[in-house]
């Protein structure tokens, strides 16, 4: 039975990760991300005007989307 390459515990039907574990990992890496690299968060002052002009285009949020 292979393991989970992200919490090492067992994962059935050949799974290379728990979806829990991809998404923490998702998670935190786009945070560290988007705090650290990304201009938008600077530029757009309002969550909401940041979730509708940036996120759904993010480069970064579709590839990390392509594992799950």
């Amino acid at each position: 039975m292979p393991n989970c390459n992200i919490c090492h515990q067992p994962v059935d039907k050949g799974l290379v990760h728990h979806s829990d574990c991809w998404e923490k990992a998702v998670n935190d890496m786009s945070q560290k991300f988007c705090d650290d690299y990304c201009r938008w968060p600077r530029e757009v002052k309002d969550e909401d005007g940041l979730e509708e002009l940036h996120f759904a285009s993010c480069p970064l949020i579709q590839v990390l989307n392509l594992g799950l």
